[in-house]
């Protein structure tokens, strides 16, 4: 690999940005700069593994150039910290080596990107979700199952990209703020779900060490993404990458499994169809920026995490809604108020019938002489905690009511012609 004279040695060192017993020649580092009107001395961005950067590329410098281009909302150029010329494009296929440190470098305005992406949660109130984890019948019917595991969607989850919590009106700011306005779209649109198995959604939603890539794009192509090597350039695959440094771990959250995301693309039956709708999509905006929201999570330098964090307020122009936050107005109060005081009616009535049938284990009453079950307030104090709203429940139950209508209709259909063509 060429390397241009001192670009390496001279470098401005970054020893606060070192993080576990990983020594820092052993990384690869990621800085940024604006080199227009208002240039800025270099800041850090990314520290990363040598031995794990070719886990995600066959082309290091590319994939580097990709993350710094979604994480700041801007394109621009790859070269050394210290050099003077940007990389060319036969520079661009080279490796990597540890150590080696490189500089982004865009002229414009960076639009960073939102470090509390998959964090906090904001506009509830604007969500068409019912945060059901359930498949829905028609998500269900299109994948057949999990596209990277093929296991039955019996034990799948519908995962959201974009965090239902968020809501719409941040989805259609996220959409706008990256050049694709849409504000038609809503957070339970499919194109912000995948449906996948349990476990590998929780790798991408709770633990953060999971991220999908969609290739081709427009910095490398599909056979340059590992396990790709043999696939045509412009073939459209989504990859699963696994950002833990244990290769078991990995392995067991199908690192490198990847999917067409055609339809029955998770049935693992080699003769189902393999047509493409669009709608059923993921989003590739989406994609990208879960991705880098992914590896800044797991490879950002304290700095940029902390720069990014600040910045992220730009996002939410009413500000952060922070767990047990009150941000209600005065009508949103008055309805909290009349369904407690419902709820503490029905938390009554089962204090009567229990009394009545001799059981009043778990049944207290508060100075006010209001009536509860002990379950029934830590069940509602574990909803309170992950955000779901008494609403979001019920909604969810109408739904199953429908669904379970729809469904004995069907069987009953199903009998009924049965039983007709029996009697010819």
């Amino acid at each position: 690999m060429d390397v241009a004279p001192g670009a390496q040695n001279n470098a401005p060192q970054a020893s606060s940005s070192t993080s576990g017993n990983v020594g820092e020649d052993t990384r690869v580092w990621l800085w940024y700069m604006s080199v227009g009107g208002n240039a800025n001395p270099p800041e850090s961005l990314l520290h990363i593994p040598h031995d794990r950067m070719r886990l995600y590329s066959l082309k290091p410098r590319k994939w580097l150039l990709y993350l710094a281009s979604v994480i700041l909302g801007i394109d621009g150029t790859l070269r050394f910290l210290n050099g003077d010329e940007d990389f060319t494009e036969g520079e661009m296929d080279e490796d990597v080596g540890p150590g080696d440190r490189y500089v982004f470098c865009f002229d414009g305005e960076a639009r960073f990107l939102d470090y509390l992406l998959r964090t906090t949660r904001h506009d509830r109130s604007s969500s068409t979700s019912t945060r059901s984890r359930v498949v829905p019948s028609e998500l269900k019917e299109y994948y057949g199952g999990c596209p990277f595991s093929h296991l039955p969607p019996g034990i799948c989850e519908a995962c959201h990209l974009i965090p239902f919590t968020k809501g719409d009106d941040y989805l259609h700011r996220l959409l706008a703020s990256r050049g694709e306005p849409d504000d038609t779209m809503t957070i339970d649109d499919y194109q912000n779900q995948i449906v996948m198995r349990r476990d590998l959604h929780a790798g991408f939603d709770r633990e953060k060490c999971v991220a999908f890539l969609k290739t081709p794009n427009k910095f490398f192509k599909t056979n340059e993404v590992p396990g790709g090597e043999n696939a045509l350039p412009d073939t459209y695959r989504v990859t699963v990458h696994c950002f833990l440094e244990s290769e078991e771990q990995r392995v067991g959250l199908n690192h490198n499994a990847y999917s067409s995301m055609t339809k029955d693309c998770g049935s693992g039956n080699p003769t189902a169809s393999r047509t493409t709708i669009a709608e059923y999509l993921p989003k590739d905006i989406l994609l990208d920026v879960t991705y880098a929201s992914a590896v800044i999570n797991n490879f950002g330098t304290p700095e940029a995490k902390k720069m990014l964090e600040k910045n992220a307020h730009d996002y939410y122009p009413d500000g952060i809604v922070k767990r047990g936050e009150d941000r209600e107005g005065k009508a949103e109060k008055e309805q909290r108020k009349r369904k407690y005081e419902g709820e503490n009616q029905g938390r009554s009535e089962r204090v009567v019938r229990r009394s009545r049938s001799g059981n009043n284990d778990g049944d207290h009453a508060d100075g006010n002489g209001r009536q509860f079950d002990f379950w029934d307030g830590f069940f509602a104090m574990q909803l309170m905690i992950h955000g779901i709203r008494p609403e979001d429940i019920e909604a969810e139950e109408e739904r199953r009511r429908r669904e379970t209508e729809e469904l004995n209709a069907q069987r009953i259909a199903r009998w009924r012609k049965t039983v007709d063509e029996s009697s010819i």
